[in-house]
C-alpha cells in the first residue's frame, strides 16, 4: 500500500485539512514555462521558515504524487515543477541544497508559498506518525552514529582534570589550592557523565551484531532502558564472569557519576547526615540492598588517575576481545541500519579483517558519492 492511501484511509480528517492546505498547489510539467523567465533562490537563503529537502518530496511526490524527474543529472537528486496560484515553481534538490525557482521576484508571493508549505509539514507529520511507527517497529530505519562525538565530549573533559590534577597524589598538597580542586572534581564529574553517554551509545549500535527479535524486542525499548539494562543485553556478563567483573568495577565509577546526575544527592540514604546522640553528626554509606546495613565508614572517591586506568582497562579488553570488529566499524564514524538486510551484512563483515576492509571501503564510496550527488 502506497504512503497516500495508506494516511487517506487511517486520517481521513488529516487528509482532508493536507489537501485544503495545498489547495493553491497543482501539478505541472517541466515542460509548460513557456517563457522560461525564472528566477532562483536557495531556499537557506530566503527569510522564510527553512524546509526539509526530504519533506517537501514526501509531499509533492509521495502524498500529493506529482511527476518528477529523480537523479537525471550529476549533482540534483530531483525537480518536482508545479504552480502555486498562477506562477510556474520548481523545486530542485541539488549539492549545493533546495533551490526555489519561480516565475516572480514578489517576496510576497513567495513568502506565501512557504506559508502553505509549512503549514502542510505540520500536517504531515501527523499523517505520518503511524507509517513512521511503522518502520521502526520493523527495524527498518539508521541510528545515526554519534560516537566519535561523544568520546571527544569524555576525552576533553578527561584532559581537563588531568591538566589540574596533580601527578603526586598526596591529600594534603592536592587540598592547597581549594579552586583548583572544585575544577577537578567538576570535570572528572562531567568526565564520568560523557564516558557513560559515550558508552551506552555504543551499546545501542552494537545491537544489530547480536541476535535480536524484531517481532518481540523494540529497539526503541532498549533506547529508553538504563546503562545496566543496555550492558547487560549486550555482554550478557551473568554468563561471563570476565565481563560480570567489568561491571562492578564500571558500576562503581557510574555511582561516582550519578551522585551528580541526580540533584547531588547519592541514592537512598546515601546524601543523609544521621544525628547520633552523644555523639553529634556523622556520614554514613548506604547498604547496597533493603536487607543491608549501613556502613559507618565513609568511602573516601577513587582517585582521578584511578577512574581512568579502570576505563583504558576496560577499553583495551573490548579492543582484545570478540568485540573488537563491531567495535572498529563504530570508530569508522558509519551509520547503523537495523533492517535485516543490512543486519546480514554487518555479520559478513566481522567474519574477517578483510571482510571489514571491504564492507568499509563500498559504505563509504556509496556515502561520498551520495555527498558529492554522482549518479
Amino acid at each position: 500500500m502506497s504512503i497516500k492511501n495508506k494516511v487517506m484511509m487511517e486520517s481521513p480528517g488529516l487528509w482532508e485539512n493536507f489537501n485544503k492546505c495545498i489547495a493553491d498547489i497543482t501539478e505541472a510539467s517541466l515542460e509548460e514555462n513557456f517563457d522560461g523567465n525564472l528566477c532562483s533562490y536557495m531556499v537557506k537563503d530566503l527569510i522564510v521558515d527553512y524546509v526539509e529537502p526530504y519533506m517537501i518530496f514526501i509531499i509533492f511526490c509521495r502524498l500529493k504524487e506529482f511527476n518528477y524527474s529523480y537523479k537525471d543529472r550529476d549533482k540534483t537528486l530531483y525537480d518536482i515543477s508545479f504552480r502555486f496560484k498562477n506562477y510556474y515553481c520548481v523545486f530542485s534538490y541539488e549539492k549545493m541544497g533546495l533551490i526555489l525557482s519561480i516565475n516572480t521576484q514578489d517576496e510576497k508571493i513567495i513568502g506565501d508559498l512557504f506559508k502553505k508549505v509549512n503549514s502542510a509539514i505540520r500536517i504531515t507529520n501527523l499523517l505520518l506518525n503511524s507509517v513512521v511507527e511503522e518502520a521502526i517497529n520493523h527495524g527498518n530505519f539508521t541510528l545515526e552514529n554519534r560516537s566519535g562525538l561523544l568520546r571527544q565530549r569524555y576525552l576533553y573533559f578527561r584532559e581537563k582534570a588531568k591538566d589540574l590534577n596533580p601527578i603526586n597524589h598526596d591529600r594534603v598538597k592536592r587540598l592547597r589550592d581549594i579552586e583548583k580542586q572544585k575544577e577537578v572534581i567538576f570535570n572528572t564529574q562531567s568526565m564520568l557523565d560523557a564516558y557513560f553517554s559515550f558508552h551506552e551509545h555504543i551499546l545501542i549500535l552494537l545491537l544489530p551484531f547480536k541476535e535480536f527479535n524484531k517481532s518481540i524486542e523494540k529497539v526503541t525499548d532498549l533506547l529508553s532502558a538504563n546503562w545496566t539494562y543496555k550492558y547487560n543485553r549486550i555482554f550478557n556478563p551473568q554468563d561471563n564472569p570476565v565481563y560480570m567483573s567489568w561491571f562492578n568495577k564500571l558500576k562503581y565509577l557510574k555511582e561516582l557519576r550519578n551522585k551528580y546526575a541526580h540533584g547531588g544527592f547519592e541514592k537512598k540514604n546515601g546524601s543523609f547526615f544521621p544525628h547520633i546522640e552523644g555523639v553529634g553528626i556523622i556520614p554514613v554509606q548506604p547498604p547496597e540492598s533493603s536487607s543491608g546495613i549501613y556502613s559507618l565508614l565513609q568511602i573516601n572517591d577513587i582517585h582521578f588517575h584511578e577512574i581512568c586506568k579502570i576505563i583504558n582497562e576496560y577499553e583495551s579488553f573490548l579492543f582484545e576481545s570478540n568485540w573488537k570488529l563491531p567495535l572498529t566499524i563504530l570508530e569508522s564514524g558509519l551509520d547503523i541500519r537495523y533492517d535485516d538486510e543490512y543486519i546480514k551484512r554487518l555479520k559478513d563483515a566481522i567474519k574477517s579483517e578483510e571482510n571489514l576492509e571491504s564492507f568499509l571501503e563500498f559504505e563509504f564510496e556509496i556515502i561520498d558519492r551520495a555527498a558529492n550527488m554522482d549518479w
